[in-house]
């Protein structure tokens, strides 16, 4: 369990590195969400469920991104990129929470 209480939570994990401005624990929590959405691409394809997996490719690619700019330091360009990823997710979540 992390200092904040979290112990799965990688997005949690990843907005309180960035408040700690934290760019090392930034990158891993968006690695470890990158790892879940290579996961979640590989449930919607066995699903037959094109939009799912487009949109999880989509955030994985962001997530990937983002986890860069934290390694690099620049938080600000980790968090952009969080936020665009999250709206894929969000809208993945839309589309298929019924039809899990």
């Amino acid at each position: 369990m992390s200092k904040r209480g979290f112990t799965k939570c990688s997005s949690g994990h990843f907005r309180f590195a960035v408040t700690d401005k934290d760019a090392k624990a930034a990158a891993a929590a968006l690695t470890k969400i990158e790892a879940l959405m290579q996961k979640t691409e590989s449930y919607w394809t066995a699903k037959k469920a094109n939009d799912g997996v487009a949109l999880t490719k989509d955030a994985r690619a962001l997530a990937s991104e983002a986890a860069a700019a934290a390694a690099k330091g620049s938080l600000a360009d980790a968090g952009a990129g969080f936020e665009k990823m999250t709206a894929k997710c969000n809208a993945c979540h839309e589309l298929h929470l019924e039809k899990r």
